[in-house]
C-alpha cells in the first residue's frame, strides 16, 4: 500500500488534508480531514506558526 497525504488548504484556524490510498497503481480510497483549532469553550483560535509551518529552527 502507498498512502499520499497533502495539505490542501490552510487558513488562520484550520488545516485541510487530502489522502489517497493506492494498491499498486489502483486507487483504493480517497479522504479529506479538516483540523480546526478551538479553545475549551469552542471558540475558534488562530493556529500558531510553529504548528502551521513547523519548527523552522530545527531544520
Amino acid at each position: 500500500l502507498r498512502v499520499l497525504i497533502r495539505v490542501s488548504k490552510r487558513t488562520a484556524a484550520k488545516i485541510e488534508h487530502e489522502y489517497e490510498v493506492y494498491f499498486g497503481q489502483l486507487l483504493m480510497n480517497k479522504a479529506r480531514t479538516i483540523v480546526a483549532c478551538v479553545d475549551r469553550q469552542g471558540q475558534v483560535q488562530r493556529i500558531t506558526d510553529d504548528i502551521m509551518y513547523g519548527d523552522r529552527e530545527s531544520k
